[in-house]
Order: structure tokens, then sequence, then C-alpha cells
């Protein structure tokens, strides 16, 4: 092996069989594979970083003496459709010791990363028939890595009656026409709240006009069907909730503890054990021009479609963010109780369109968060504060778009399916854990007595 330059992404990468290794140099660069003997080669076989997200362009040269050189493939492409091998065919076959790749950058930069590369003979080496990279071995790749993308749902499938929704519009524009024959100002007072305030949606007939949140409701914000759970926040207005310049349609996780019309619904969880929201969802309406805060910068389509919120914390611990086709799920996390904000990436949802699935979880160690077949994992102690352990939570699910709320257009979302598993550590959440004593070791009057 030889090479003109590399980042110290070595040569030696390209041919250690594995596709997660690369070797890599910038502008036009070379390397030269030796093969210690005359042989005949009719293909090369390569395979690309990031080759299902951009073409690559290079050609290929041979050599029997690696002194005078002849060009077998000139500005060829990859097909910038798939991350496994791909063949080149000669024209003819040829007789060389050396082949040379030489690298002319790709679609995105200048860069030459190549993963793997070999000279092949094909009447003697194995070369499958999808090496050559069709229309129909784009599209098996394709659903290949979307199942590997898949996320298994863990936990019971959720109902309604373990959630509240919020709604972009007040509850006098929601609940009025509901309160008949009363005052609708001194009717929401009368319930502690005010005409002005975000509406809401509780199950067991707690909503402001005894009505329930269950299948059978259908408002232009959220209704139910056959295919789940449909949340729409049309960008026109719309009520925010306090703390917050955004508007939502979202469900909001109930206690454990919480009893129909309870007045302040307690959170549902605490530090310990296993907590986990995971979701299945399409994405069927996305605004065309959304802005900013200020309503007037372009900006890309925001929305929250998952987090994980303390109990009187003002800040969010999770939140599940896609951002367009063309970026990263981002996830926006607080490092402590206050505001201190960081976020990680993780896989890309290019056809949102489709159902894809995300997971968040807290556990006694951290975080973890799995979306677009990327897992993310942050701990307490490290890149969280230990001071959420005291914390108590809820999970949230639906959409809160992050741009302008006069944006014009919406968005509007599928959840088939919604799954929570609580699982709590004995001594958590308040459990007696009743002592046991060993006569043959301790004294166990003092088990008795707490003397």
């Amino acid at each position: 092996m030889n090479q003109a330059n590399h980042d110290g992404n070595g040569p030696d990468r390209l041919y250690d069989n594995d596709i997660k290794t690369r070797w890599s140099a910038n502008g036009e660069s070379w390397a030269t594979l030796d093969y210690g003997k005359v042989t005949t080669f009719d293909a090369i076989r390569a395979s690309f970083h990031k080759g299902d997200q951009r073409s690559t362009k290079f050609n290929i040269e041979v050599s029997k003496d690696g002194k005078t050189w002849q060009e077998v493939l000139v500005d060829v492409a990859s097909s910038g459709e798939v991350l496994g091998y791909e063949r080149f065919e000669f024209k003819k076959p040829v007789q060389a010791r050396y082949v040379k790749y030489v690298g002319k950058g790709n679609t995105s930069n200048t860069w030459n990363s190549v993963t793997e590369l070999a000279g092949l003979n094909c009447e003697i080496n194995d070369c499958p028939v999808e090496h050559i990279i069709t229309a129909d071995v784009i599209a098996n790749a394709k659903a290949k890595a979307e199942k590997a993308k898949a996320i298994k749902h863990v936990g019971k499938v959720t109902t309604l009656d373990n959630w509240k929704l919020t709604i972009p519009a007040t509850n006098e524009s929601f609940y009025a026409s509901s309160v008949k024959g009363k005052d609708a100002t001194k009717y929401f007072t009368m319930q502690g709240t005010k005409a002005e305030s975000v509406a809401e949606i509780l199950p067991g007939n707690c909503s402001l006009d005894k009505s329930s949140l269950n299948t059978d409701v259908k408002n232009p914000y959220f209704w139910a069907d056959a295919k789940g759970w449909h949340f729409r926040t049309p960008l026109v207005g719309g009520t925010t909730t306090p703390n917050s310049t955004y508007i939502r349609s979202e469900l909001r996780e109930l206690g454990n503890k919480w009893k129909p019309c309870d007045e302040s619904p307690k959170a549902n969880w605490g530090y310990g054990g296993d907590h986990i929201l995971t979701a299945t969802l399409t994405l069927d309406e996305i605004p065309a021009n959304p802005l900013k805060k200020d309503g007037k910068t372009p900006d890309a389509p925001k929305v929250v479609l998952g987090q994980i919120h303390a109990k009187d914390v003002h800040v969010a611990t999770v939140k599940l963010l896609w951002e367009g086709s063309k970026k990263p799920v981002r996830v926006i996390l607080n490092k402590s109780t206050e505001k201190s904000a960081f976020s990680v990436k993780l896989g890309k949802i290019a056809d949102p369109s489709k159902p894809w699935s995300y997971m968040i979880k807290m556990t006694d160690k951290g975080i973890e968060l799995v979306a677009g077949g990327v897992t993310k994992k942050l701990t307490f102690g490290k890149e969280l504060d230990s001071a959420w352990k005291k914390e108590k939570f809820y999970f949230k699910a639906g959409l809160y778009p992050q741009i302008y709320k006069s944006s014009g257009g919406a968005f509007e979302a599928t959840f088939s399916k919604l799954s929570i598993l609580h699982t709590e550590r004995p001594g958590d959440f308040g459990t007696h854990v009743p002592l046991i004593c060993d006569p043959a070791v301790s004294d166990c009057s003092c088990v008795v007595s707490r003397c």
C-alpha cells in the first residue's frame, strides 16, 4: 500500500474489512494497492464514507511495474445511495500488480473518504450481483436501513385515561359556548382558571365543560380513529402556556396517584427504576414557510415530539426535536434544573411521512435516547447534574412547534402507537421496604426497637 497523504485516517483502513473505518484525504489524492505479483483484474469493489448521503468521484489506474500506468476507469462516481459495497467493472480484463485509486472529491466537498477498496477478478472472486447498484438494489438497501432503525415498543400501549391534552386555544374560545346560561368569565373564575388561559381537555369528565378526553373527542387540534391519535397545530396564532412563546397540541402524562378532577394532577414518577416512552408516528403536514420567533426570519420546521419534564421546574429535562429531513433528530437537554441547555444528535428521518419511532428512557444511571437508528446515553453526575435525581417527572408527547406561532400552515401528526413503561425500584416512590434480620450475624432486637 502506498498513498500521497491522509488526515490521520490512513490507507491501511482500505483493506481491514471494516466499512466503519476509512482512508481520508483532501483534494486530488491517491492510494495504491500492491498485490505482490501481476494478476488479472476486471473490476474494483469500493465502499464510501457517508455513501448513502453523497456521491464520490474518482479514477482507477493500473500498472504492472508501478511506473507505467493505464486508466481503466475515468470520472466514475458512486451511487450516493448505499453504505455498502459497490462494484465498478472495466471494459475488459487487464493484467496488473498495482491498482491506484485517484480521488476527486464528492458532491458535498473536496474530501475523499473511502472505507474499503479491492481489485477483483470476477471469474475467481465473489462478485455478488447486488454490488452493481440498480434501482432495486437502492430500494432494498433503504428498506433494510429503515428496518434497522425500527424501535421495539416496550411497556403498555397507553390510553387517553393516562393523559391530559393542552391545545392552542383559550378557555373562552374553546369552552364558552358549552357553558350555557352562565357568565363565562365568572364561571371560569369559579373553576380556578381564567377565560384567557390555555385550554385543557382531561379524562374522567373533568374538562371545564364536564366532557372527557377519550376517543370520541374531535376538534381542530385532536381526534382519534383506526390509524391512531391525530394532533394538529395550526400556525395562525394561538394561545401559549405560561413560560413559553410557542403553542402546542400536546399530551401531558397524568400521575399514577391522580384521581379524576384533582385540582392539580400530580407528577407521575420520581428518580429510580426505569421509565420509558416509545412512540411510532408520521408527520402528515409540515408548514411551508416556518419563521423564527421574531416573525420575520425563515427557519427550519422545528417541532418537539416527546419530552421528559419535571414538576415545578421551568426547563425540560428532555425535548426530542425534529428539524427537517436533512437534519438529524436533535434532543435538547438541560444539564441542571436551571436553564443550562445543550443538545445531542440522533439519526435522520428522511421521510417523516412514513412511520418512524423514537424512545426516551430514564434509568437510575441517566437518560437514553433513540431515533433514526442512533442511540445516545447521558449519565447523571456527568453530562446531567445529579440534582435531577431529586425531581419528579412526567412524559409529554404530541406537537410542540418551536417556530413563530403565526408562521402560517400547520403541523399535523399521527401517533399510531404510544407506549409507556414504569418499573419502580423498591424503596423509591415512598414504598416501605421491611428490614430483614439474620440473627446469625446481628442483634435482631435493635431492628424491632430501633436501638
